[in-house]
């Protein structure tokens, strides 16, 4: 923390040798346009454990999803928002649905809410939604540079469940679930390479303890955008999530441990100059 507040506190003295004016109409769209949507796939490689610590004793045990045929890659449906106020000011929102399943073999399992039979075939589905909002102040801004600061909340939900059974034993099943909102401060920039192709990337971090409750975010994203005229452009990018958060539940600390990562490719569609 203490080196992204440095990092924080540099950008924030280049903003005494700018001036904010209205940036050329004629300058790349991914700077003019006041609104920018954009939706597309993420094609997402996901590394899970979820686990629990007993509040009463040292016992504690983790599932680790992979283990269990989890699918390695799937394709998930992404959306993103820009608003621009001003010309300094900016909010952006994204929102990522990210939906698994597999199958696999494991000795036993009883972890917080999840229990099956020990050495049981078991299914699993872990199910991830990230909605993350900024509000952006562009300390660089011209007509082809903008490098800022934000500060937001990226909430993650987050539902995971297994169903197991033994040939005489019978079967059981059980499913966890979490709601964590996390604050989070970043920086992000773009550089126009031509009035039509430009590259960006954002960085998001935090880490945090609350009560009997912490957590630990980072989110990058790095992207390529080209807009075809001034409203319509397409963009490939690369997004890393991770997120460590401990959560107290009445008898037993739930944990999770998720990273997701991968390519992404989306339309986006700007109005407003």
């Amino acid at each position: 923390m203490k080196k992204i507040a440095m990092l924080f506190t540099g950008l924030l003295m280049l903003s005494g040798s700018q001036f904010a004016y209205a940036v050329d109409a004629d300058a790349n769209p991914i700077f003019t346009n006041r609104v920018v949507l954009g939706a597309g796939a993420f094609w997402a490689g996901t590394d899970a454990v979820i686990g629990a610590e007993d509040l009463n004793s040292p016992l504690n045990a983790e599932i680790n999803f992979n283990d269990l045929g989890l699918d390695e890659t799937v394709t998930a449906p992404m959306a993103y928002a820009l608003l621009r106020l001003g010309n300094r000011w900016r909010i952006e929102l994204d929102y990522t649905n990210i939906e698994q399943e597999g199958s696999g073999y494991i000795e036993s399992v009883d972890v917080g809410g999840i229990n099956v039979p020990i050495g049981g075939t078991i299914s699993s589905y872990l199910d991830t939604r990230f909605i993350s909002t900024r509000l952006g102040f562009s300390v660089v801004r011209n007509e082809t540079l903008e490098l800022g600061v934000s500060a937001g909340v990226s909430a993650a939900s987050i539902e995971a469940g297994v169903a197991g059974s033994i040939d005489g034993l019978g079967s059981a099943s059980g499913n966890v679930s979490a709601d964590v909102p996390l604050p989070s401060f970043g920086i992000y920039g773009t550089l126009a390479i031509t009035k039509k192709l430009s590259i960006g990337g954002r960085a998001g971090l935090f880490s945090i303890e609350l009560g009997d409750d912490s957590g630990n975010l980072q989110d990058f994203f790095a992207s390529v955008d080209y807009f075809f005229t001034k409203n319509v452009g397409v963009g490939l990018a690369y997004k890393y999530i991770n997120i460590d958060v401990k959560i107290k539940e009445d008898a037993y600390y739930q944990l999770y441990k998720i990273r997701q990562s991968g390519p992404v490719a989306y339309v986006s569609i700007g109005f407003g100059s």
